[in-house]
């Protein structure tokens, strides 16, 4: 199976069964804001490894609590 295809489909079935819950998908928007996160693990791994200007990163080692 194509692993963006299964991000999508997974994106679809959380606006779908919680509407109201904040949902991003990392492969379209890598600056969204959300409290769910969906992505594959490649595109996951290179956000870990990114820092803003001051030297902060947005996601640190320990932010992901569940990868499927």
């Amino acid at each position: 199976a194509d692993r963006q295809a299964l991000v999508t489909q997974a994106m679809k079935a959380f606006k779908e069964n919680l509407p109201n819950t904040p949902a991003a998908s990392l492969l379209d928007d890598k600056a969204a804001s959300a409290r769910v996160y969906l992505s594959t693990y490649q595109t996951m791994m290179k956000q870990i490894d990114v820092v803003d200007g001051a030297g902060r990163r947005r996601f640190g080692p320990g932010h992901f609590d569940l990868i499927v």
